[in-house]
């Protein structure tokens, strides 16, 4: 976001519904007229008492949004400031002009500071707030990294400037959403084993009808109900499919299993690639140490026991490396008897 001037706008030349608004909760769209109008008065007895001291934000419309307003004169649309915007009187208002990237990013971040000062919105929603955006900012690090250019900083001070909140403050709300989202899986969790055990008992009741239509399918003449068979059993199999899909990503247990799986393959891969390495430093080692038998020189021998000596330490980490990866897929190898027993 770039700033460009903060002056006295003419109230003909702003369009306060040209901007399509950004919240971040419903509720607060859904703010009674009444506590909007009572907003205004009270913004409109401290502007005739002291002045407008904040500037409203807004920003040029584009040609396709004032195609789309219905104020012909209007050159610009109000980022934030609705309020006092409707709480002024005169024919100018105190703006600042600001000019935004292309994306809308820098908007939803106005509207995200702008909402997150709101007394409507609950430590609750806050907590989201604070959790989604220092996600937001990692991901975009990640992403600025990757493409070669700085990290950007997804810190609680971060946060905290961002949001004009302490920094202890946008921990507390980061610690309330994780144990929110802690308390939301618990209680799924605690409803997925008897939504399992129902879906286990359908299961068992279409494989029985799919069973029917099968032999209906391959022993009647009758073309018509053969058909009817045929697009009852496809249905069933999709329900069928429908609940598996549904079992493998939500039992917990197979989900680790999932992850166990791929941590297999991972350590399998590595020991493969790994193990390949040292044989080429043994087939190396041996090489030298044949070598150095036919070097009569004093210091070529040195250069030569040097390189060995340097093969031999990596030689030596290689093999433990090896260990621990066998460590794991012989755990896992016991830990699949142990089950099966």
């Amino acid at each position: 976001m770039k700033i460009i001037k903060a002056t006295k706008i003419k109230m003909d030349l702003i369009d306060p519904d040209a901007i399509k608004e950004i919240d971040i909760e419903k509720n607060q769209k859904e703010k009674s007229k009444e506590e909007y109008k009572a907003d205004i008065e009270n913004i409109k007895r401290t502007i005739k008492a002291v002045g407008q001291i904040q500037p409203i934000l807004i920003r040029k419309l584009t040609d396709a949004e004032k195609e789309k307003s219905a104020k012909k004169t209007a050159e610009y649309g109000i980022v934030n400031g609705h309020t006092r915007y409707e709480a002024n009187s005169k024919k100018d208002v105190f703006a600042t002009i600001i000019e935004l990237n292309d994306t809308d990013d820098d908007q939803k971040k106005l509207a995200l500071i702008a909402n997150f000062a709101k007394p409507e919105m609950s430590t609750d929603e806050k907590a989201q707030v604070i959790y989604q955006e220092q996600e937001r900012l990692r991901i975009l690090s990640k992403e600025s990294v990757a493409a070669g250019n700085k990290k950007i900083s997804a810190s609680l001070e971060t946060l905290a400037r961002t949001f004009g909140i302490s920094k202890a403050y946008a921990q507390k709300l980061v610690n309330i959403y994780k144990k929110n989202m802690k308390i939301s899986t618990d209680n799924n969790a605690d409803k997925l084993e008897v939504k399992i055990i129902k879906i286990d008992s359908q299961y068992k009741s279409k494989i029985t009808d799919i069973q029917k239509n099968m032999q209906v399918i391959i022993e009647d003449t009758d073309a018509n109900k053969v058909l009817d068979s045929i697009q009852e059993a496809k249905k069933l199999t999709k329900e069928i499919l429908e609940y598996l899909s549904y079992v493998e990503k939500n039992k917990p247990e197979i989900k680790a299993a999932k992850n166990r799986k791929a941590e297999i393959a991972k350590a399998s891969k590595a020991f493969d690639a790994k193990n390949q390495k040292i044989e080429k430093i043994e087939f190396k080692i041996e090489k030298l140490k044949g070598k150095i038998d036919s070097e009569t020189k004093h210091k070529m021998k040195n250069d030569l026991e040097k390189k060995i000596t340097e093969k031999q330490k990596e030689y030596n980490h290689l093999k433990n490396e090896l260990e621990n990866l066998q460590e794991i897929i012989d755990l896992a190898g016991e830990t699949t008897v142990q089950k099966a027993e």
